[in-house]
């Protein structure tokens, strides 16, 4: 049986590279580990890949602060060469917080998600009250239409959401995500009253905290 090591890398995203796809995010570390110089574990078969995850995608303009990404080597690497070696290929925006060796054969499995949302602009500020998140929370359910394979589908962000509060200016929601699915910062924001063009342009978005099962 081949040896392999997992590591589960918490890493910050911030400046231009948070305007980078998902896809392109994971071009991004592909090329990073690859020219670490580590050795990196492949799959098998004809069409041989790295073996990288990233349990929850971060969306175009969103920053981060603890974002998680996994991979793994076919050799024992201590984490501190790993992070010696890898931490220079990283481009300008990205930076590693913390590494673990993940111990067993599952992959991380994100049970909540916290956000800092903040408003660019005085007039948003202002309708962001404790009587429009009291209402939002009062209530049992909340639809929101979402696109999917050309199609408008109906979903209740209601179950999803677990928290929303006020903090230094910005609102911080805490949400729930599960195999059934979640919600988003922006349509928590629509349940607030905002309309999409608003919420678009309107506010900053930074992933605070992902939070796996088990921790």
């Amino acid at each position: 049986m081949m040896f392999r090591e997992r590591i589960r890398l918490r890493f910050l995203r911030k400046g231009d590279v948070r305007f980078l796809s998902h896809h392109d995010l994971m071009r991004t570390f592909e090329r990073a580990v690859r020219r670490s110089g580590l050795p990196l574990h492949f799959t098998s078969g004809f069409n041989r890949h790295l073996r990288l995850s990233f349990p929850l995608p971060l969306a175009v303009g969103w920053e981060a602060q603890e974002e998680v990404m996994e991979f793994e080597l076919e050799q024992w690497v201590t984490l501190g060469e790993v992070r010696q070696k890898l931490e220079p290929q990283l481009p300008a925006g990205l930076e590693a917080v913390s590494m673990v060796l993940v111990r067993g054969s599952e992959t991380a499995q994100v049970v909540e998600a916290e956000y800092r949302v903040t408003p660019l602009a005085p007039q948003m500020d202002q309708r962001l009250t404790a009587e429009a998140i009291e209402e939002f929370l009062r209530r049992g359910s909340f639809e929101v239409q979402r696109l999917r394979k050309n199609r408008l589908k109906t979903a209740d962000i209601r179950p999803f959401v677990r928290e929303i509060r006020p903090a230094d200016g910005s609102l911080m929601i805490r949400l729930a995500v599960s195999p059934a699915g979640t919600t988003r910062p922006e349509e928590v924001l629509a349940g607030l009253g905002f309309d999409p063009e608003e919420i678009s342009v309107g506010f900053r978005v930074v992933r605070t905290r992902v939070k796996l099962k088990g921790e």
